[in-house]
Order: C-alpha cells, then sequence, then structure tokens
C-alpha cells in the first residue's frame, strides 16, 4: 500500500460527503464509514488513527482560530494555569 498523495485521492474518491458525512473536511468518523464501507470493516477511532498515522497520512489543525475565542482569558490561562501543569 502506499501513501502518495495520488493514491490517497483515488481512494478517498472525492469529498467527504460521498463517504456519507456532513463535515467539509475528513474525520475520523467519515474514515471509519469510508473503510467500512470499502472493506467490510469496523473499526475504532484508534485504530483508523493509528492506521492513517502508519501510513503518513498528516494531522490537520483548523486553519483559523474560533469565532468565540477570548483572547484575554486564554492570555490569563497560559500566565497562571500553564505554569503550573508544566
Amino acid at each position: 500500500m502506499s501513501s502518495s498523495p495520488s493514491w490517497r485521492r483515488s481512494w478517498l474518491g472525492g469529498r467527504p460527503h460521498t463517504a456519507g458525512s456532513e463535515d467539509p473536511h475528513w474525520t475520523l468518523a467519515g474514515f471509519r464509514v469510508l473503510i467500512a464501507r470499502t472493506f467490510r470493516l469496523d473499526c475504532s477511532s484508534a485504530a483508523v488513527w493509528r492506521l492513517l498515522h502508519r501510513h503518513g497520512w498528516p494531522w490537520q489543525c483548523p486553519a483559523r482560530r474560533a469565532v468565540g475565542r477570548d483572547e484575554r482569558a486564554v492570555g490569563l490561562w497560559k500566565k497562571d494555569v500553564w505554569p503550573r501543569a508544566e
């Protein structure tokens, strides 16, 4: 099994909605549905994560910050709570 981008695109077959997902991004749940439909195999989210990681699929993070983010509260948390957690 190759992890090249062209293989990824051909296996995914398009956007997440083609796998029955309402989310416009690929999620572990969306991959679970795709794997179940394609291979008739039920996997846990943890198993899907390990499979994707093993084949070099990158973890994606949000491109923008949450609309309701409170910068003042985040600053206070970083100053007060985070040093104690480290």
